[in-house]
């Protein structure tokens, strides 16, 4: 299986002084794309962190459905701060 596909509805925009945070909770029945998660009710939350000055703020609003699409990624290398890495 190359990417699973999830549908979330948004349940909460808090606001803050950088930004915004938005709860996300899976649809548990009905959305065809949770099959993939599970054959009976899903389950699960997220929470996201958005910058005030991300292109993702203002985007999600509470009540709005959205859909989560995971695939493998290649992994991000970070170099340490104030070291000569070779």
């Amino acid at each position: 299986m190359a990417k699973v596909k999830t549908q979330f509805k948004c349940s909460q925009v808090s606001s803050f002084e950088h930004g915004q945070v938005v709860k996300l909770d899976i649809v548990p029945n009905g959305a065809e794309a949770n099959k993939s998660v599970s054959p009976g009710p899903a389950g699960g939350e997220m929470q996201l962190r958005i910058d005030k000055s991300a292109k993702a703020k203002d985007f999600f609003v509470p009540g709005q459905e959205y859909t989560l699409e995971f695939a493998p990624a290649e992994a991000t290398v970070v170099q340490p701060k104030g070291k000569d890495v070779n």
